[in-house]
């Protein structure tokens, strides 16, 4: 992982409705000629659209061999990630009023409709896209970091719509988002993650047919934001050995998850 990463995919638009970053496992020297099969969604963290979200959906690519895709459903108003935590002489997203302090910005996240949480409807107008454009005709899963961590559990509950899922420090999960779940999981926490994890949504996802699928680990010195979006100065500077270390042993468990499930036949 590196600070400054320049993104190896490209952007594509789904009916004029918002954009995607399209990236494939066609730059591992493995992954021959032929197309990829199956597909993951990258759901960014409230910061959105970043290089850091392209360095990871291109490093799952280069790893899986999958297609994996960044769909922008937050439409480029995401919070900017120079502002965080936020003050009246920084940026923010159209239409917010500059204030100090992350009150009104956990207002902002638990209630603005750009980031409401589920995007089910959104999701599979992607995997049809992918599905028409690409010729995806396997498995499809989601990874989220942190607001995308909920976004992922919610479409994990709709039938159909996703195979698998994993979370980077994700928020705001609960024990009703475990029981609706449907497929496997992957948790991947910092040690910033509530407690609750531990005690009622893992415990919840493992009495689920499908929980010797699971995989769940705790970066215990890892800060929430690790695997996110942010970039230098932040829980996300691949400067610092060890973040760049454990983001790569995130990478290398998200790999390990989604292949153990795509290539397990029903």
């Amino acid at each position: 992982a590196i600070n400054n990463y320049q993104g190896v995919g490209h952007k594509e638009t789904i009916d004029d409705l918002f954009d995607l970053y399209v990236t494939t496992g066609s730059q591992n020297p493995t992954a021959g000629t032929s197309k990829p099969k199956h597909a993951i969604f990258v759901i960014y963290d409230i910061f959105g659209w970043t290089p850091n979200a392209e360095q990871l959906a291109d490093r799952l690519a280069f790893h899986t061999g999958y297609l994996v895709c960044i769909p922008d459903v937050m439409r480029g108003q995401a919070w900017p990630p120079d502002n965080m935590p936020p003050t009246k002489s920084g940026k923010f997203p159209k239409g917010i009023e500059p204030f100090d302090g992350m009150d009104e910005c956990v207002t902002w996240i638990m209630s603005h409709p750009t980031c409401k949480f589920d995007r089910s409807d959104e999701l599979k107008q992607v995997k049809d896209y992918l599905k028409e454009k690409h010729g995806i005709t396997g498995k499809v899963g989601a990874v989220g970091m942190c607001w995308g961590g909920k976004v992922c559990f919610l479409a994990a509950a709709e039938d159909g719509l996703v195979d698998a899922i994993a979370t980077c420090h994700g928020s705001l999960v609960d024990k009703t988002d475990a029981q609706k779940v449907k497929v496997p999981v992957c948790m991947l926490d910092s040690k910033e993650e509530p407690e609750s994890y531990k005690t009622e949504v893992r415990p919840v996802l493992m009495e689920k047919k499908f929980a010797s699928f699971n995989y769940f680990k705790d970066f215990e010195t890892m800060h929430h934001g690790w695997m996110g979006t942010r970039g230098i100065g932040t829980d996300t500077d691949f400067g610092d050995k060890e973040i760049r270390e454990r983001y790569a042993e995130g990478v290398a468990d998200l790999v390990n998850f989604f292949s153990k499930v795509f290539e397990t036949e029903k």
